[in-house]
C-alpha cells in the first residue's frame, strides 16, 4: 500500500467516524430534549463518576502509588462522586445549568462576526446568566431543568443535523430547534410530576 492509499483509507475512515459521531450527538440530543428531567440525576450521576475519577487519578499521580491502588482509587473516588452526585442532584443541577448556558453562548458568540473584546463581554456575561440560570435551576428545579434539558438537547440535535447534511446554516438550525424544543418542552412537562 503506497502513502496516497493510506491517507484515502485514514480519511474515508475519518469520515464515518465523523458522521457516527454525529449521529449518536442527535441521539443524545432527543434523549435531553424529551427525557432530559427523568434522565438528570442519571446524567449528574456520570459526570460526578467522572470527576471522581479524575481526582483519583490526581492522587494516584502526585501520591506516586503503584500496584492495584493506581486502578481502586480512581475507580472508588469516581463511585463515591456519582453516588454523591445522585443524592445531592440539585448541587448538580446548578452546576449543569451554569454549565449548559455557558456554552449556549459560547455557541452564539461562535457564530458572530464580532471583535474579541466584545466576544469577552459576550463570554464573560454569559458565564454570569450562567450562575443565575443555575440559581434558578434550584429555585424552580423542574419547569428549569425540563427547559434547560430541552434546549441544550434540541441544540444537539440542530448542530448533529446540519453536521450530517453538511450544512452550515444558522437558520437550518434555528428551525430544527424551534420545532424540537418546544415538542420537548410539551412532551416532559405531560410525562412527568412535580
Amino acid at each position: 500500500m503506497d502513502y496516497s492509499s493510506g491517507i484515502n483509507q485514514f480519511t474515508q475512515v475519518a469520515a464515518q467516524l465523523s458522521v457516527l459521531l454525529l449521529i449518536v450527538r442527535v441521539a443524545f440530543g432527543a434523549l435531553n430534549c424529551f427525557m432530559g428531567y427523568r434522565m438528570l440525576k442519571f446524567w449528574i450521576s456520570v459526570c460526578g463518576f467522572f470527576l471522581g475519577t479524575g481526582i483519583g487519578m490526581t492522587a494516584v499521580y502526585v501520591l506516586q502509588l503503584s500496584g492495584n491502588v493506581k486502578w481502586i482509587l480512581p475507580l472508588a473516588a469516581g463511585g463515591i462522586t456519582a453516588v454523591l452526585g445522585y443524592e445531592v442532584y440539585l448541587v448538580g443541577a446548578f452546576f449543569l445549568g451554569w454549565v449548559l448556558t455557558t456554552y449556549g453562548i459560547l455557541m452564539v458568540v461562535r457564530q458572530l462576526d464580532i471583535e474579541p473584546k466584545m466576544e469577552i463581554l459576550i463570554l464573560a456575561a454569559g458565564t454570569l446568566l450562567g450562575v443565575l440560570v443555575g440559581i434558578l435551576v434550584v429555585k424552580y428545579a423542574r419547569p428549569c431543568i425540563i427547559w434547560l434539558m430541552a434546549v441544550s438537547g434540541g441544540m444537539s440535535m440542530a448542530t448533529g443535523v446540519c453536521g450530517i447534511l453538511q450544512k452550515d446554516s444558522g437558520i437550518l438550525m434555528l428551525l430544527i430547534m424551534a420545532v424540537c424544543v418546544p415538542a420537548g418542552v410539551l412532551f416532559q412537562f405531560m410525562t412527568t410530576h412535580k
